[in-house]
Protein backbone atom coordinates (compact mmCIF):
# COMPACT_ATOMS: atom_id res chain seq x y z
CA UNK A 1 0.00 0.00 0.00
CA UNK A 2 1.34 3.29 -0.98
CA UNK A 3 1.25 6.34 1.11
CA UNK A 4 -1.55 8.47 -0.93
CA UNK A 5 -3.88 5.24 -0.29
CA UNK A 6 -3.65 5.32 3.48
CA UNK A 7 -3.98 8.67 3.14
CA UNK A 8 -7.61 8.97 1.38
CA UNK A 9 -8.26 5.62 3.41
CA UNK A 10 -8.10 7.92 6.52
CA UNK A 11 -9.36 10.34 5.31
CA UNK A 12 -12.49 8.48 4.27
CA UNK A 13 -12.78 7.33 7.91
CA UNK A 14 -12.73 10.60 9.26
CA UNK A 15 -15.61 11.67 6.47
CA UNK A 16 -17.72 8.86 7.76
CA UNK A 17 -17.44 9.93 11.14
CA UNK A 18 -18.37 13.46 10.64
CA UNK A 19 -21.07 12.26 8.12
CA UNK A 20 -22.66 9.98 11.29
CA UNK A 21 -21.94 12.79 13.71
CA UNK A 22 -24.54 15.00 11.18
CA UNK A 23 -26.91 12.55 11.15
CA UNK A 24 -27.18 12.27 14.72
CA UNK A 25 -26.75 15.98 15.24
CA UNK A 26 -29.68 16.14 13.33
CA UNK A 27 -31.71 13.77 14.73
CA UNK A 28 -30.97 15.60 17.91
CA UNK A 29 -31.99 18.78 16.69
CA UNK A 30 -35.25 17.93 15.66
CA UNK A 31 -36.02 16.23 19.09
CA UNK A 32 -34.89 19.37 20.70
CA UNK A 33 -37.67 21.24 18.52
CA UNK A 34 -40.24 19.34 19.06
CA UNK A 35 -39.78 19.43 23.02
CA UNK A 36 -39.71 22.96 22.48
CA UNK A 37 -42.88 22.75 20.54
CA UNK A 38 -44.39 20.74 23.02
CA UNK A 39 -43.71 23.18 25.67
CA UNK A 40 -44.89 25.96 23.98
CA UNK A 41 -48.20 24.10 23.57
CA UNK A 42 -48.25 23.47 27.22
CA UNK A 43 -47.06 27.09 28.08
CA UNK A 44 -50.01 28.85 25.86
CA UNK A 45 -52.81 25.85 27.30
CA UNK A 46 -51.57 27.90 30.82
CA UNK A 47 -52.05 30.82 30.06
CA UNK A 48 -55.35 31.37 28.48
CA UNK A 49 -56.77 28.95 31.47
CA UNK A 50 -54.85 31.46 33.48
CA UNK A 51 -56.77 34.29 31.54
CA UNK A 52 -60.36 33.03 31.64
CA UNK A 53 -59.39 32.71 35.24
CA UNK A 54 -59.12 35.86 35.44
CA UNK A 55 -62.15 37.28 33.39
CA UNK A 56 -64.06 34.82 35.38
CA UNK A 57 -63.00 36.72 38.78
CA UNK A 58 -63.38 39.73 37.30
CA UNK A 59 -67.13 38.93 36.13
CA UNK A 60 -67.41 38.20 39.52
CA UNK A 61 -66.59 40.72 41.16
CA UNK A 62 -68.32 43.01 38.57
CA UNK A 63 -71.37 41.22 39.27
CA UNK A 64 -71.47 41.57 43.22
CA UNK A 65 -70.16 45.39 42.96
CA UNK A 66 -73.64 45.85 40.81
CA UNK A 67 -75.84 44.30 43.13
CA UNK A 68 -74.08 46.42 46.11
CA UNK A 69 -74.81 49.49 43.75
CA UNK A 70 -78.43 48.01 43.67
CA UNK A 71 -78.63 47.65 47.01
CA UNK A 72 -79.65 43.97 46.88
CA UNK A 73 -76.35 42.85 49.15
Amino acid sequence: MDVEERIFEKLDKIEDRITDLCLRLSALEANHQNHIDDLEKKHNSRMKRRDGVIAMIGGVLGVVELLRIVGVI
